[in-house]
């Protein structure tokens, strides 16, 4: 596994769950490649977080942003030593009414990482299965 994606996973695990205990991130439920390697311990890395959320996808994504700005840059410098920006995403995903982004950058030295935080509403027919990181 290369370095960078380590470094990024070792990241995003705190982002994760600096938002699981933040009031942004009530209600939000994770989905994607991530949330397998956290929850059920798979060997597939995802550089992006992904949520659903049920509500009104551009409050989310600004209330995400400010917790970013507020809480999570300041963590990740003192946790690992990274500067960081946060801002809203950009690019043709954004077009998109179904998925709102935050994008996460950190540098230190000469690594350079980028983890997108992507809220989108799924259709879902079954109900979502609500646990803890340990099971």
């Amino acid at each position: 596994m290369r370095s960078d994606a380590l470094e990024a996973d070792k990241l995003q695990k705190v982002i994760a769950r600096l938002i699981a205990t933040s009031p942004a991130g009530v209600n939000l439920l994770l989905i994607g490649g991530f949330r397998f390697r956290l929850l059920d311990n798979s060997q597939r890395l995802s550089m992006d977080i992904d949520y659903h959320w049920g509500g009104d996808l551009e409050a989310k994504q600004k209330e995400l942003l400010q917790l970013c700005r507020r809480v999570i840059l300041g963590e990740i410098r003192r946790e690992f030593g990274y500067e960081g920006k946060a801002s809203l995403g950009s690019g043709t995903e954004t077009d998109s009414p179904a998925v709102k982004i935050v994008e996460l950058r950190f540098w230190k030295n000469n690594t350079h990482l980028e983890i997108p935080l992507e809220v989108t509403q799924v259709l879902a027919l079954d109900p979502p299965i609500i646990r803890t990181a340990n099971g």
